[in-house]
């Protein structure tokens, strides 16, 4: 499940700081979340889809690991 987040610190005025939060819910992990503000809010809504974008990469690839150095059972 992603959950996005956008707001805007100071409502409607100009060069305001408006912000973003993505909360991605990984089974086996939990939740991995990444925020940021900017003047533009397009830019804080880029950067934090690539943060949570690697980090969720990264946990993904834990659980792989994870799984390949699991002893597995011998089949009967």
């Amino acid at each position: 499940r992603v959950t996005v987040y956008l707001w805007n610190r100071h409502g409607l005025q100009e060069g305001s700081d408006s912000g973003c939060r993505v909360e991605v819910a990984v089974s086996s992990v939990g939740v991995i979340a990444a925020d940021d503000m900017d003047s533009d809010p397009f830019d804080a809504i880029d950067r934090v889809a690539d943060r949570v974008g690697r980090a969720v990469g990264r946990a993904l690839a834990l659980l792989r690991e994870r799984e390949t150095l699991r002893p597995r059972k011998p089949n009967p």
